[in-house]
């Protein structure tokens, strides 16, 4: 029975870390593409 809490508690725990670090590469991803596409405009209007 112990174990089987701390089994649960556990998987809560990496779910939750998981889910957070999911969020954060897709955060990164979207500001990346951003700064790309600026970028790529800028040299676009510049020639």
């Amino acid at each position: 029975m112990l174990i089987e809490k701390l089994d649960l508690w556990l998987e809560e725990i990496m779910s939750e870390a998981e889910e957070s670090k999911i969020v954060t590469l897709r955060g990164i991803a979207i500001i990346s593409a951003s700064i790309i596409s600026c970028v790529i405009l800028y040299f676009q209007t510049s020639q």
